[in-house]
């Protein structure tokens, strides 16, 4: 019993995540605004911030050995 539970909740985990998925694709394709658009650009941001940050203390490291 406790078997056919678990594969029932892991078919239909699997089959709400496609569909999900297949929303997500539509939606986007048709022109609808994604929400999380500009939280993905201002992490984006950020990181590259921070690995250009990185990239400037090693320099300033290495012309001060």
């Amino acid at each position: 019993m406790g078997r056919y539970l678990l594969m029932g909740l892991l078919a239909f985990g699997a089959i709400a995540g496609f569909g999900s998925g297949f929303a997500r694709i539509y939606h986007h394709r048709h022109g609808d605004s994604c929400e999380f658009r500009g939280v993905e650009r201002r992490a984006a941001e950020a990181c590259t911030r921070a690995a250009l940050d990185v990239l400037e203390e090693r320099r300033t490291s290495a012309q001060n050995r």
